[in-house]
Parts: C-alpha cells; sequence; structure tokens
C-alpha cells in the first residue's frame, strides 16, 4: 500500500512549511519518498492551485519519523497521513489520488516550465462535480 503523509516543518529560525512525502514502494530504495515543500495543507481544499516546491526525494523513515532534524534543520510533527490510492508520473507531471482521513482528493500537476523544480498543482475533492 502506497502511504503519504504531511509533515509540519518547524525551522529554528521560526519559520516553518509544510512538507508532502508520497512513498514510492515499488523503487525499493530507502529514499523513496516523492517530496515537495508546501505553504499550504495539500489533505486541504481551501486552495484548489497552489504550487509546490519538489525537493530530493526523503527517506521512507519520514513516513512515520517525529522530532527533531539532524545538523539544528528544525523539527517535523506529522499532521495527517493517507493513503495513496492512483500515482502517476512523468518527468513533467503527475497525477495522484489519495485518500486522506478528512476526504479523497485528486491531484494533477505539471512542472513549472520556467523552474525544475517548481510545480503547479491543481486539486479537488474526488466525485465532485469536476469529476463529471
Amino acid at each position: 500500500m502506497h502511504t503519504s503523509v504531511i509533515l509540519i516543518h518547524n525551522l529554528p529560525d521560526g519559520s516553518s512549511h509544510f512538507d508532502w512525502l508520497i512513498d514510492q514502494p515499488e523503487l525499493q530504495s530507502e529514499r523513496r519518498l516523492l517530496t515537495f515543500r508546501c505553504q499550504h495543507r495539500p489533505d486541504s481544499t481551501d486552495h484548489a492551485d497552489f504550487q509546490a516546491i519538489k525537493i530530493p526525494d526523503h527517506r521512507a523513515i519520514y513516513l512515520t519519523y517525529e522530532g527533531p532534524i539532524s545538523n539544528n534543520r528544525g523539527t517535523v510533527q506529522r499532521l495527517a497521513a493517507g493513503r495513496v490510492v492512483h500515482l502517476e508520473q512523468t518527468p513533467l507531471s503527475i497525477s495522484i489520488l489519495i485518500n486522506w482521513p478528512s476526504q479523497t482528493i485528486a491531484y494533477k500537476a505539471t512542472q513549472n516550465p520556467q523552474s525544475t523544480t517548481l510545480w503547479n498543482f491543481h486539486q479537488h475533492a474526488h466525485n465532485s462535480p469536476l469529476d463529471a
């Protein structure tokens, strides 16, 4: 089963962001978590369109880890965990369906043409009028 988690990453300077981790167990690698840094929680549909920064794949331990991060990089706390129902990706696009505890959300993302790390996401609650 694929899992997705959302961590709040509190930095030493007092700022924070959300780390969105999506497991890819078929990679059979310790660094198999597709990872995005977000300003808004991706399990909320309050922001139908949002941007996220693709950061290096994280280690699988972060699916369950909470606490301090080495080298004084702050702390992480898990806010949500969901089941990945569908994940399809190409180098320039991603389609994801995640069953979060509160709702199921469909995501479509494309890499921003002006940046290799910036991705443009569109999301909506699954089985919403947009699915018709």
